[in-house]
């Protein structure tokens, strides 16, 4: 409580806590403006103090400026008093403590804007996906369609000319060539999302990559180490999983020019991991997860993505001409309620601590 001329004269033991003032402290000679941080007191001597006399009390958020020079965000009430012949008598005030709702609100913007970051990666990741599939559609289906327009032209010109013989040879060589398109077609949907992955499983799917990928490069050396079972894998984790290893080895071929892979699925104390190793160039990973731009900080991007979305700790390890490691753990939270080809979903326990 303050006098007329602005003075304090009372404070309740909470408001002593909140200003940093000792119990039995004189507060004599303490105005009540010097408990208003600086930035704060113009609106307290021209707009609040003002309209609480004239309608007898006022209520806004202000900032309070403890003896020790601490800043505290407040909300204050004002009320004016009146003698009994109506002159001004001084002022009480109320305040209450806004800071832990100031940092609820702060991480509330934090999590707003980290939620827009995300989905705006989210927009990106998708687009550059369907450019990717275009570009396959266009450059592998498209043009093999082409060849076969061409192909059955040629037969019908040639069976409308007479020549049976030379239209059996071209519809053989056509035969040939929609067999390709079909083989197009299965790699194009078998890396959108592998069908072994809910026929066979996770394991048999990636003996089918690990098959795929020496076809493919044949100068890259996969070492693998895939010590677990089937019933072993969640059912949910065993797309995130494929999509990881899938990331990390094309990273370990487009970006670092690697000629040995490490693949790693192991289970040790209930902690499922996965770890992909590669001896290429390396690189500077603080740099390439800030370029948005890049293919390969996308790339990190969505793995760890990926690995946190299904409560994974993902790790990478990279330096200039030392190789690359991703490693992701899965602690034992989720409990596999046996071969989940019944497609029983996991079922949450206890998590267990670092």
């Amino acid at each position: 409580m303050a006098d007329r001329y602005g003075s304090l004269f009372c404070i309740n033991p909470s408001g002593r806590t909140l200003l940093g003032l000792e119990s039995e402290s004189d507060i004599s000679g303490l105005a009540l403006i010097e408990c208003i941080a600086p930035s704060a007191r113009p609106r307290i001597t021209d707009e609040a103090i003002p309209s609480a006399k004239r309608s007898g009390a006022w209520s806004g958020n202000s900032v309070l400026l403890t003896s020790e020079g601490c800043e505290i965000d407040v909300s204050l009430v004002i009320t004016a008093h009146f003698a009994d012949d109506g002159r001004f008598d001084g002022l009480s005030l109320l305040a209450c403590d806004m800071r832990s709702w100031t940092s609820i609100e702060e991480a509330r913007r934090i999590t707003r804007n980290e939620l827009l970051r995300l989905s705006a990666q989210h927009l990106t990741i998708q687009e550059t996906e369907r450019r990717r599939i275009a570009a396959d559609l266009h450059d592998g289906i498209g043009q093999s369609l082409s060849l076969v327009k061409l192909s059955i032209d040629k037969a019908a010109g040639l069976l409308m000319a007479g020549e049976p013989e030379k239209t059996a040879e071209c519809l053989d060589r056509l035969k040939l060539k929609v067999e390709d398109v079909g083989e197009e077609l299965r790699q194009i949907a078998m890396n959108l999302r592998p069908a072994t992955l809910d026929a066979l499983g996770i394991i048999d799917t990636l003996s089918w990559y690990f098959r795929e990928f020496e076809a493919a490069c044949p100068n890259v050396a996969i070492e693998r180490e895939v010590r677990v079972s089937e019933a072993d894998v969640p059912k949910c984790l065993k797309t995130p999983i494929f999509r990881i290893f899938q990331e990390a080895s094309a990273n370990a071929i487009k970006h670092a020019g690697a000629n040995r892979i490490k693949v790693a699925l192991t289970k040790r104390r209930g902690i499922l991991e996965l770890t992909i190793e590669d001896n290429g160039r390396g690189f500077e990973s603080a740099a390439a997860a800030a370029n948005d731009d890049s293919t390969l900080g996308l790339g990190l991007q969505t793995m760890r993505e990926r690995a946190e979305l299904c409560c994974g700790i993902f790790e990478l390890k990279t330096a200039p001409g030392k190789g690359t490691r991703v490693r992701v753990r899965w602690p034992p939270f989720l409990e596999n309620p046996g071969p989940d080809r019944t497609g029983s979903p996991s079922r949450l326990v206890r998590p267990i601590s670092e």
